[in-house]
């Protein structure tokens, strides 16, 4: 918690160029070296040395008052709400994810969880390039607000089995999805992202959970799956 905020300048420090004070804007809680190889490359997501919001040693923004580098603030336009300009953390964790699937003209998504990262993911994927966007939940008040958002399809996936699961979405979506972006963490989530993919496929996991969890990785070598884990975002 703390680091997806928004605020208003309060102070600048002396060499500060191109903000006043008043000014609203939405804040990059991680703030990388940006002297190391991969800072340098463009991926600073995967600095070792990132200071990150509520990431101890640093503190989060659930304070009156935060210090940050004018570099990793963002001007917000006037008709944008702070609570809004909150969202761009997690939508840039999306529109990372989505860049990284690297989603072409046709294909078809699937996305496991529609918590906040999942349906702006699904969003996002239907922003770009998807065809159809189907979403996976285990509680139907979260799968009737991905409805609500965009999504073609949803499946509560709670008391299925994971072959059941693979049998209803490629029903629904004709086929089985290019694309499956994993936004729960958990071990049925990631083997269900395994087995609903095609061959040749892409399976992009975005959530963090256990640090340990058993895959089939028979399936994985057997249909070519293209295998990505993605952390917060560069660039976005």
């Amino acid at each position: 918690m703390g680091h997806e905020c928004s605020g208003v300048v309060s102070g600048l420090g002396s060499d500060v160029k191109g903000f006043t004070i008043g000014d609203r804007v939405a804040v990059e809680p991680g703030v990388p070296c940006r002297k190391c190889q991969l800072c340098k490359r463009g991926r600073y997501n995967l600095c070792h040395e990132m200071e990150f919001f509520a990431l101890p040693p640093t503190d989060g923004a659930m304070r009156q008052f935060v210090t940050v580098d004018a570099d990793y603030c963002f001007k917000i336009p006037n008709n944008m709400s702070m609570e809004e300009a909150s969202f761009l953390e997690p939508l840039s964790v999306g529109l990372h994810a989505c860049r990284k699937a690297n989603i072409g003209i046709g294909n078809k998504v699937l996305v496991l969880g529609a918590g906040p990262v999942g349906l702006i993911t699904m969003m996002i994927a239907k922003a770009t390039n998807a065809t159809m966007a189907l979403i996976t939940d285990i509680r139907d008040h979260r799968l009737q607000i991905a409805k609500e958002v965009g999504a073609d399809e949803t499946v509560n996936v709670s008391d299925l089995s994971a072959q059941d699961a693979v049998k209803i979405i490629v029903e629904k979506l004709d086929e089985a999805p290019d694309v499956v972006i994993e936004c729960c963490g958990v071990q049925s989530s990631i083997e269900l992202a395994i087995k609903a993919v095609k061959d040749g496929g892409k399976v992009i996991l975005v959530a963090l959970g256990a640090e340990y969890v058993n895959i089939p990785v028979l399936e994985v070598v057997a249909k070519e799956i293209n295998l990505h884990g993605v952390i917060k975002y560069s660039n976005t």
